[in-house]
């Protein structure tokens, strides 16, 4: 499932290097949990064929949500089990569905598109007020660091949604939403939660992802064209 497409050296580097980096850490911690691994590693697989622009990624996707939900409910970040479970994974499947009719016949790798600054104002002022709002509601949780959570919660949110609608400014929400996660499982480390080193380094392998996504998304085809819906 690593696709028909040929992954090149970076790509390639990305998805290996991460593995090699989950085995050392799980060695030296001597925290082996299959969950984790399988987590770590399909959801770097996953953000690099969304970098490639090619539709495997949801099917990786479906694999890591369901394992991290799993992680992230272990460790009290309830917002985290809330986004996954409830709104990641089926947007897996919407996302199957929108891009599969909009893929390059020649190279099966989806058109994308390009968000209007007027788009772009009224995406960025919903999201400050949700962040808000909801990290009020995960702090009547209790929930482990609710703004942080919050924050990552709804910047995915739209992430998410502009990542199947094809825009390539999903690649930016995302670079934020890496930064702030790994702020976040950072903190959770030094608390001494289980796992939380591993989510450091697939966040960080994430991040690294994205700038590299944005990139790979600006040179394909359909990137000139602007859109507002």
């Amino acid at each position: 499932m690593l696709d028909k497409l040929k992954l090149n050296k970076f790509e390639w580097t990305l998805i290996i290097g991460i593995i090699l980096i989950n085995i050392i850490v799980f060695i030296v911690t001597k925290d082996i949990n299959a969950i984790g691994i399988i987590s770590s590693i399909t959801g770097v697989i996953c953000v690099v064929m969304t970098a490639r622009g090619s539709i495997t990624c949801y099917y990786w996707g479906i694999i890591n949500i369901a394992t991290y939900v799993i992680i992230a409910w272990q460790t009290s970040f309830y917002g985290e089990v809330m986004l996954n479970g409830l709104y990641y994974l089926p947007m897996q499947f919407v996302g199957i569905l929108l891009w599969r009719k909009n893929l390059n016949k020649d190279t099966n790798i989806v058109k994308t598109k390009k968000m209007s600054i007027n788009y772009m104002i009224c995406i960025s002022v919903i999201s400050i007020v949700a962040i808000l709002g909801y990290g009020i509601v995960l702090r009547l949780l209790n929930g482990n660091q609710p703004l942080i959570d919050s924050t990552t919660n709804v910047l995915s949110i739209v992430a998410m949604f502009l990542s199947v609608k094809r825009y390539k400014e999903q690649w930016i929400m995302w670079i934020l939403v890496d930064i702030v996660t790994i702020y976040m499982w950072t903190n959770a480390f030094i608390g001494g939660e289980a796992n939380s080193l591993v989510m450091v380094f697939m966040w960080g392998a994430y991040l690294i992802n994205a700038v590299y996504g944005y990139i790979n998304w600006t040179k394909l085809e359909g990137n000139k064209e602007v859109c507002t819906n």
